[in-house]
């Protein structure tokens, strides 16, 4: 039977918590979250990658001045005749008519609800420029959603891979960790979520750093890259979707991962309409 080690985490100061655990015996005293090179995950340092989950990334915000836009009012707003307003209609003043000024009537339009939960996850192939771009691609994706007034829940998944624990039986095992960001009636914090949605470092420092720290893990094959990712893959895998069914997500969910962003060639509006969510 397939082992799986699935923790949710309820927003990132959770997270950042339990990524402070001792190391799990298994990696010994080398650990990819703290040695791999800048060239691969986009920061100097483990130090570097803590302060920019804590602080903050402020680097997209410049290159999306596209989307940052003034919002508009999330209601359709009608110009209606009534006895108490602002503007004078003058004819109707004139005759006496009672209904003679005009008065901004707000009809609140019905919001939407959806679920964002990102796959950030992808084999060691893939460059961190790919990557970084991809993430891009979701922040885009959120702050489209939320400049048009659509209530977002966002999850990302910044480790998410297997192994092959026993050949003899054919059992695999299976590492994922699930984080909020945002829920539904949290504000939307560009700079607060982007390093997190958009970073290839939460992969692959903290993402990593997750899996270091799983005591419960039972075979040393995890040693050997850490285990392959379900980022990459086509489709949607028979243990991918039991553990997305084991994290419980809701019925208004849109599942995207790393392939999906590349079938899109990285662009936020291709990925909507592949994804059926309308912008």
């Amino acid at each position: 039977m397939d082992r799986y080690y699935l923790y949710s985490f309820k927003n990132i100061y959770a997270f950042d918590e339990f990524l402070k655990h001792e190391t799990a015996p298994m990696f010994g005293s080398y650990v990819s979250s703290r040695e791999i090179p800048e060239s691969f995950c986009k920061t100097k340092s483990w130090e570097e990658a803590e302060g920019l989950l804590s602080e903050g990334w402020s680097a997209p915000v410049d290159r999306m001045a596209d989307l940052m836009v003034n919002k508009v009012m999330s209601s359709k707003n009608k110009l209606k005749r009534d006895v108490v307003g602002c503007v004078p209609v003058v004819p109707a003043a004139i005759n006496g008519a009672p209904k003679s000024l005009m008065t901004l009537k707000r009809q609140p339009q019905k919001q939407s609800h959806i679920n964002i939960i990102y796959n950030m996850t992808a084999h060691c192939h893939v460059s961190s420029d790919d990557l970084l771009r991809a993430g891009i691609c979701v922040l885009n994706l959120c702050t489209a959603l939320d400049n048009a007034h659509a209530s977002t829940k966002i999850d990302i998944i910044p480790k998410f891979s297997w192994v092959l624990s026993s050949p003899k039986t054919d059992t695999k095992e299976i590492a994922a960790c699930m984080v909020n960001i945002k829920d539904y009636a949290q504000p939307f914090n560009l700079k607060k979520m982007a390093y997190p949605l958009a970073h290839v470092s939460f992969f692959r420092r903290q993402g990593f750093r997750f899996l270091e720290n799983l005591k419960e893990l039972k075979t040393k094959k995890w040693l050997n890259g850490y285990g392959v990712s379900f980022g990459t893959q086509t489709g949607m895998h028979p243990m991918e979707k039991e553990a997305l069914k084991k994290f419980h997500v809701d019925k208004n969910s849109v599942y995207i991962k790393f392939i999906d962003i590349v079938n899109a060639r990285y662009d936020y509006k291709a990925l909507a309409k592949n994804k059926g969510i309308s912008l």
